[in-house]
């Protein structure tokens, strides 16, 4: 794994990305009220990592949602994404500053599939490695 400086990762409705490439997390929330009649749940974990100015070196990450603990059984995952850290974005845009890299992944889930309500973990793994975690309530 990569020298991390910070990580870290949220549970939201949707990321709005500005033409600027700004970017705000709409309707942040830890838990999702399953309303009658409601089969699936969507949210979006949006995950920010920043890194050591010299980590040039290619890295993957994958989000994994885990039902009732750490430990959990997997029951929905993203697809393993590869990336690099971005070093062009800071004020004066120069290499010696921290690398950044964020990763918006939706997720669409049944309900009942998954194994009903209750407190599951939306896991963050980088280069297969454990990195950050945010829990996530399903209720009515």
């Amino acid at each position: 794994m990569s020298d991390i400086i910070s990580a870290g990762a949220l549970i939201c409705q949707a990321v709005l990305i500005e033409k600027n490439g700004l970017q705000s997390a709409m309707r942040i929330m830890d838990a999702i009220v399953i309303g009658p009649g409601m089969a699936t749940v969507q949210f979006t974990v949006w995950t920010t990592i920043r890194s050591q100015p010299t980590d040039r070196a290619p890295h993957v990450l994958q989000v994994f949602m885990r039902k009732g603990s750490l430990k959990g059984d997997v029951v929905a995952r993203a697809e393993p994404y590869q990336f690099r850290y971005g070093y062009g974005s800071g004020v004066l845009g120069n290499l010696s500053g921290p690398g950044g890299f964020s990763l918006t992944t939706n997720f669409n889930v049944n309900v009942v599939e998954i194994g009903g309500l209750g407190v599951y973990y939306l896991q963050v793994d980088l280069d297969q490695v454990y990195l950050t975690c945010v829990p996530l309530t399903l209720r009515q």
